[in-house]
């Protein structure tokens, strides 16, 4: 617990506790608030909490605690959809009267940033199937092609400040980027959506934006824009385990051939066109100094001399584009090299995220955050300004892990026969009869999914909601809350489903039960033992590389898909993996206990009890 020293931390203390919207928080929501409002300037906390214990408010009570009066909360979320987690905490803070809250200022105004694309009024009355611009060629177009709606065109400029307020009273009802999208198109008919958006900047003071603005040069415009400098920024990434993921951007001969027809000759092109051949890893120091690097990168940029219609082409083309990727990765990589391709590989955020020292405060969350050590050297983070923060349960009452090695069952490619999919079906079923509410079943591949899915068709009695490629997250949550039967949920590994669904009522998640129809193990790529021995080096421990390579990303995927199974502390999640190999979790960390069974009978007579007395989906809506 950190000690109160002065007055000033004893107001900011007491500022956390009028913020925080329940009576009693808890001893680990009190650790993560009274952390974070009193960090030094220049902190960085890493903060890993199990997904429903709190962890969002409690970081936005204790930001906007801290925050002063020219500072801004910039939080950062995977995708689109993640934002209206942190929207709806934030409604939450209104409590109990909105309104008065949001005048009286005693909770700031939240927005979030959506880019360009989706924010136009011309691509909003396309048809998709006929138009697909890349998001980057759309800031390009509007550039040089401006529309009757932008701000050169019209004569009335958008005053999107006097619009914050009414439009944060209608996002404490419906606190969804969504929505926020809608009203954007709504304010002005006359006026461009995301120049609106763009003039509320300055007077909001939480900004929710995906992880596309992490990057340069997209983080850079917009604290431009927030009229802000990094000391001025308190920084939150939400699920921010995922910044350790490897990033490749890869070229082929045709891109750097389309690119040198346009511009011509450039010393930098030919050092990679004559790079092209077998296997190897080389530092982008080995083909120029950063000079040519930047040079090449300006020459892809527009100017604002450039305004027709053939140098939009180039500039938007798919193969300029993925040059300008490629290149932006030189500060915090390596290059592979092939006979048919260059591939940039970044595995260690270590690098880029150096350049958000000088924030005042950065705050990285997750619930799959273990062994939390290692995401900290990956993140560079191993000085005294480096707060580490482990507050889960290793085996709290509300969960149960399990791993059943039972008949073979396994998703292993050369196991895969008819017979082992009729008993893996067979032992889903069986599972599903306990499970109280709705269950999720994740398969590894779409392949193991349609074999599976076929069984289980022939012989389940539950009605199925089958993830395909096409799947709308938000139409399938409302088909599901209408369904007051036990569905099952037939997911993809890393799916939509199960890193995103939200099945809520009242509070309460719909789902009780995650059942891995084997586990999804990656066929390492030709260039793997690259990026091995790159991790080797950033971790200088050869044993973390394997873990870090195959059993920690598994393990995140568990963590992060059971958590859509408790969404509250009322909520009961259970995990079943029908897996033999899942053995390998067993000791590699004491903070993730799995039981092992042998026996089905064994395994639901537990789960029988684990869930007894825990209402039944009938009851939840019954309830309401």
């Amino acid at each position: 617990m950190i000690q109160i020293s002065s007055m000033a931390l004893s107001i900011k203390l007491k500022k956390v506790r009028e913020l925080f919207p329940y009576p009693t928080p808890t001893s680990s929501q009190v650790k993560m608030m009274e952390a974070i409002a009193l960090a030094k300037p220049g902190s960085k906390i890493l903060v890993h909490n199990s997904t429903g214990a709190g962890k969002t408010i409690a970081v936005l009570a204790a930001a906007l605690a801290r925050m002063e009066k020219d500072q801004k909360i910039i939080v950062f979320c995977r995708t689109i959809s993640q934002i209206s987690s942190f929207l709806r905490e934030w409604k939450v803070l209104l409590q109990p009267n909105p309104l008065q809250s949001l005048e009286s200022k005693k909770v700031p105004f939240i927005m979030p940033y959506l880019g360009k694309k989706r924010l136009c009024r011309i691509l909003d009355k396309t048809n998709e199937k006929d138009i697909n611009i890349p998001a980057e060629a759309v800031g390009i177009l509007c550039h040089m092609l401006p529309c009757n709606f932008h701000p050169s065109k019209t004569s009335q400029k958008p005053e999107g400040e006097r619009y914050l307020l009414p439009t944060n009273i209608k996002l404490s009802y419906n606190p969804s980027p969504e929505y926020f999208r809608t009203i954007l198109f709504k304010l002005k008919q006359d006026q461009c959506p995301y120049y609106m958006q763009h003039s509320m900047l300055k007077v909001a003071k939480i900004i929710v934006t995906t992880y596309s603005y992490l990057w340069e040069p997209l983080f850079s415009h917009m604290l431009q824009s927030l009229g802000i400098g990094l000391d001025n920024a308190i920084i939150v990434v939400d699920e921010a385990h995922n910044l350790a993921n490897t990033v490749r951007e890869t070229i082929t001969m045709k891109d750097i051939a389309f690119v040198q027809k346009e511009i011509g000759n450039h010393p930098l092109i030919s050092a990679l066109k004559e790079s092209f051949g077998e296997l190897k890893l080389i530092h982008p120091s080995e083909l120029g100094e950063e000079y040519m690097w930047n040079d090449l990168e300006h020459s892809l940029d527009l100017t604002d001399s450039e305004g027709d219609q053939s140098i939009f082409s180039f500039l938007s083309s798919e193969e300029v584009l993925q040059m300008k990727r490629f290149l932006r990765l030189r500060n915090s990589g390596y290059i592979v090299t092939k006979p048919n391709s260059l591939t940039f590989i970044r595995v260690s955020p270590d690098q880029w995220l150096s350049r958000l020292s000088n924030a005042n405060l950065q705050v990285y969350m997750s619930g799959t955050f273990r062994p939390l050590h290692i995401f900290a050297k990956m993140f560079g983070f191993n000085d005294d300004s480096t707060i580490l923060m482990d507050l889960s349960l290793s085996n709290p009452e509300n969960i149960f892990r399990s791993f059943l090695s039972y008949r073979g069952l396994t998703s292993k490619v050369t196991k895969r026969t008819p017979t082992l999919f009729k008993e893996m079906a067979k032992t889903i079923l069986e599972l599903v009869d306990i499970s109280p509410r709705h269950s999720m079943v994740v398969c590894p591949s779409y392949a193991f999914q349609e074999k599976l899915v076929e069984m289980l068709q022939s012989v389940s009695p539950f009605e199925l909601i089958v993830e395909t490629k096409n799947s709308n997250l938000h139409q399938v949550q409302k088909q599901i809350d209408r369904k007051k039967g036990k569905v099952i949920l037939v997911a993809i590994s890393s799916g939509k489903f199960s890193e995103g669904i939200q099945l809520v009522r009242n509070g309460k998640s719909l789902l009780s039960l995650l059942i891995f129809a084997g586990l999804p193990f990656a066929t390492p790529s030709e260039d793997q033992k690259f990026v091995s021995r790159l991790l080797a080096n950033v971790l200088e421990n050869p044993s973390f590389v394997l873990n870090f390579e195959q059993i920690v990303p598994l393990m995140q995927l568990i963590t992060q898909a059971l958590g859509r199974t408790v969404r509250s502390s009322v909520d009961k999640g259970a995990l079943a993996i029908l897996d033999y190999r899942a053995e390998m979790f067993r000791g590699l960390d004491k903070n993730f206990v799995i039981t092992k069974y042998t026996n089905l009978e064994n395994l639901k007579n537990d789960l029988s009890n684990f869930f007894n007395a825990y209402p039944t989906i009938q009851e939840v809506f019954s309830n309401q």
